[in-house]
């Protein structure tokens, strides 16, 4: 199942999960406002961008909402087969 890392107060965050949402895609929040394990993660891999997305051992981070909204179907599609 994909992961969303994500933060309370972030428009993209709330958008790819909306996202997710219509489309069907299942997946986990990490809030990692609330979660330390979660945010010590993000900061170990450096990413900087949210949200982040992780599936299987691989993350990606949203440079770009619409890039990163297709890599959640297709990693969808992935899961499904």
């Amino acid at each position: 199942m994909i992961e969303i890392y994500t933060l309370p107060n972030c428009l993209n965050c709330k958008r790819l999960k909306e996202f997710c949402k219509n489309n069907n895609v299942d997946f986990i929040e990490k809030d990692v406002g609330k979660d330390f394990r979660a945010k010590a993660r993000l900061v170990v891999e450096g990413f900087e961008y949210m949200p982040v997305i992780a599936y299987k051992g691989m993350f990606y981070e949203c440079k770009n909402l619409e890039e990163l909204k297709q890599k959640v179907v297709d990693l969808a599609k992935c899961s499904n087969q």
